[in-house]
């Protein structure tokens, strides 16, 4: 069985299921919140009480802070000895406190006030989910998402960073023991129900259009659900057992929000991956991308993922900013005085030709400049913020297509073909790049390459096709011998050579 994650989106919904949304996303917050404060305070007491056992480790621990301070103020390249002998000392600094506290660790004193100190925090955590759940009303299966990032965020020796709030987050809700999509779609289960779909179009993509009810919380006892209008655009698998649901909200930017319904199942359907025959070879030579199987002619394969409208919004808003920019510098030189700082920025935008950079000027400069200037900027400001979010919005949209179409590629080379080797060479600085290159996605095509193939995929270095092919064929002389050998001791024709002998028999390259 496969561990699969099933999304799906969901229509905006109205404004007061979205506040009743918001509202369990801050308090999910706010107990995320509280459980980084109780982390921290653990570590602290922590720190104090290995500090308290192992008096050595506070001197190596102020010894190695003034190294590497005096290492900060040390010119490498003026003084190179000095650097270097600094340099040595931080390591032996650094590999004495770490001997101090791997030691503190086998110290059987300090090891008691450690399992004391954390059955306390325990006890506090346990009381922190009674407030938030019995309460406040957070949901359990919310709570015990947000305790495993908790985990996560814990785990390592780096302090977590402090959460924030940007209007997202998941609420989540298991399933114990799991459920089929048969009971999710019955209404039998009062977490989440499925209304039976109904699809709309006549073509092979039409969609199933349906509403899930969610449950969000529970009130005096009762399972409190939302509607969310869902669009179910591929069937669950019939074998499924899901374990979670969860209604996953990402914020896009501060006026708007994404909702999917996202279910965790295993099944062994869905882990069915169908699988070709022979080798294809994929070349990124000239930044762009051609494909050719071991015994066909080498393609040229053109995602035109370029849009124009895209370029459009950007010359209209960098025509707007010139003007504005250029009323902002005549209002400078008919002033007596102006401020260094706004001639600085002014110049400073002209020279990076930033709009959100004007955009926050404008704010700065309020109370100092004239009405009829301010005016303008304001009617500006308007023009800007609503041209940056819809082709913010755009370029997301685009890349989203893109991603997409590269996956469809990935598994219809997966279906043709067993072995993959595409080119490995480290790709130019993206900065350096064309539009238009950019625009491929080359690295981003690559990985996906890569994780549809899993094992079956190779990097290899090599001017076209054919020379990938012939690198990859090199790199491993001995599997066709070994598999030889092995069809001779069994009396049967080994699976591998029979698919390479059918991909050699084939006259036509593969369809797009």
């Amino acid at each position: 069985m496969g561990t699969l994650v099933y999304a799906y989106g969901c229509k905006r919904p109205d404004r007061d299921i979205r506040d009743a949304i918001e509202d369990q996303l801050w308090l999910a917050y706010r107990y995320r919140l509280a459980l980084w404060r109780l982390s921290m305070a653990g570590r602290e007491v922590y720190r104090e009480q290995r500090r308290q056992h192992v008096p050595k480790l506070v001197e190596a621990e102020e010894e190695l802070a003034r190294a590497e301070e005096h290492l900060s103020t040390l010119d490498r390249k003026k003084e190179p000895e000095a650097h270097q002998n600094v340099r040595t000392d931080v390591k032996r600094l650094r590999t004495w406190c770490r001997e101090l506290r791997e030691a503190a660790k086998a110290d059987a004193v300090f090891l008691a006030a450690t399992v004391e100190t954390e059955a306390r925090r325990g006890v506090l955590q346990r009381a922190l989910r009674n407030v938030f759940s019995r309460t406040l009303g957070l949901y359990s299966g919310t709570y015990l998402h947000v305790e495993a990032a908790a985990r996560s965020a814990n785990a390592g020796t780096e302090d977590p960073v402090r959460p924030r709030w940007d209007r997202s987050g998941v609420l989540a809700v298991q399933l114990q023991g799991g459920r089929s999509p048969v009971v999710l779609m019955s209404g039998k289960d009062p977490s989440i129900h499925i209304e039976p779909p109904h699809r709309k179009g006549q073509s092979k993509r039409r969609g199933s259009r349906t509403t899930v009810h969610y449950r969000l919380r529970s009130e005096k006892g009762a399972a409190v659900q939302v509607a969310l209008p869902t669009m179910l655009h591929r069937d669950l698998p019939r074998d499924a057992n899901i374990t979670w649901a969860k209604l996953v909200v990402t914020t896009v930017h501060e006026f708007r929000q994404h909702y999917s319904i996202q279910f965790t199942l295993d099944t062994q359907e869905g882990m069915k991956v169908p699988t070709g025959a022979g080798l294809v070879a994929i070349s990124l030579r000239d930044e762009k991308i051609s494909y050719a199987c071991e015994y066909g002619e080498e393609q040229v394969f053109d995602f035109n993922f370029r849009n124009d409208k895209i370029r459009d919004l950007q010359s209209i808003r960098d025509k707007h900013r010139n003007a504005a920019i250029h009323l902002l510098a005549q209002w400078c030189e008919n002033q007596d005085e102006t401020a260094d700082w706004v001639r600085e920025e002014i110049e400073t935008i002209n020279e990076h030709k930033s709009c959100r950079r004007l955009y926050h000027l404008r704010k700065k400069l309020s109370g100092l400049i004239d009405d009829a200037l301010a005016r303008y900027l304001d009617e500006w400001a308007y023009r800007e913020n609503h041209l940056y979010w819809w082709q913010r919005d755009m370029t997301r949209s685009e890349l989203l297509r893109r991603r997409d179409a590269h996956r469809v590629f990935a598994a219809q080379l997966r279906a043709r073909f067993r072995d993959l080797v595409i080119d490995g060479r480290r790709l130019d600085d993206p900065r350096r790049l064309s539009a238009e290159v950019r625009d491929l996605g080359l690295s981003e095509f690559r990985i996906l390459l890569l994780q549809a193939f899993g094992e079956h995929g190779n990097k290899a270095t090599g001017e076209s096709c054919a020379e990938l092919c012939e690198s990859f064929r090199a790199a491993r002389p001995a599997d066709s011998d070994k598999a030889q050998k092995k069809g001779k001791r069994t009396g049967f024709k080994n699976k591998h050579l029979e698919r390479e002998e059918a991909a050699r028999n084939a006259t036509a390259t593969f369809a797009e």
